[in-house]
């Protein structure tokens, strides 16, 4: 059972804290490429369907869940396939005994189901809204923003309490996320970014990546999406003054 060996990073403590005490609607992790999303992601999951599983997770949230036992793993479908990383996560951490996997009739395990009587699908960003639409659920995953309405799709999914759960490197597509974030009740949100540096062994808090691997892909990155890839933080507002500025509404001809 690797869920009890699993050792997060700084960042990915501050995230498992945060979310930690259960009255939190939504939960956003928002990390540079490689600072241990998905890794973060199945252990965080497996922690609540299976209860507490090690000291770093000791919170309310973990050792007592509230809501209904059906959960949603959202993601693109590349990371959908058998060798993508959730499904490689799931097998290194998840101890096999406890859960059973069957693809019903997709080309990928598409459906999870607990000793714990927990239900997980997993669904692909590119499936039609109307099949978001399909459940009443307890706990949402997205691995990698989703489209706009298929997130608010899934909110009407949570009628009967619940939470989402958003693992993220924050590109351009996902501004819509943060703008609409910053209009709803901040005790209900929280967000942690996490820089690809705090996976390091040299300058982060129990890091895992060589610091010279790293200076090495960074130095590869497009600087357009470097705060999103190397940073965590998002991209959106980048070069923007006033994120609203419409030149049709706030430019008059006065001539």
């Amino acid at each position: 059972n690797g869920l009890r060996y699993f050792v997060p990073t700084g960042k990915q403590e501050e995230f498992i804290s945060s979310i930690g005490s259960g009255d939190k609607f939504i939960g956003i992790f928002s990390g540079g490429n490689r600072a241990g999303k998905t890794c973060l992601e199945i252990a965080t999951l497996g922690n609540i369907v299976f209860g507490q599983q090690n000291k770093w997770f000791d919170y309310p949230l973990f050792r007592d869940w509230k809501y209904s036992k059906k959960a949603r793993i959202g993601t693109t479908p590349k990371n959908l396939e058998e060798i993508g990383a959730i499904h490689s996560n799931i097998n290194e951490w998840w101890k096999p005994e406890l859960y059973e996997a069957s693809k019903q009739g997709k080309t990928y395990n598409s459906l999870y189901k607990t000793s714990t009587g927990w239900t997980i699908d997993l669904m692909s960003y590119e499936q039609s809204v109307t099949e978001w639409e399909s459940a009443q659920l307890g706990l949402v995953i997205f691995d990698e923003p989703p489209p706009q309405d298929i997130f608010e799709a899934t909110v009407a999914r949570l009628a009967d309490g619940g939470m989402i759960l958003v693992f993220m490197t924050p590109l351009s597509f996902a501004g819509y996320l943060f703008d609409d974030l910053l209009t709803k009740p901040v005790e209900k949100v929280t967000v942690t970014y996490c820089d690809i540096e705090d996976s390091c062994t040299e300058h982060g808090i129990r890091g895992f990546r060589q610091h010279e691997h790293i200076a090495n892909m960074i130095s590869f990155l497009d600087p357009d999406e470097k705060e999103a890839r190397a940073h965590g933080t998002p991209t959106h507002l980048s070069g923007r003054v006033y994120k609203n500025f419409d030149e049709k509404i706030h430019i008059v001809d006065n001539r």
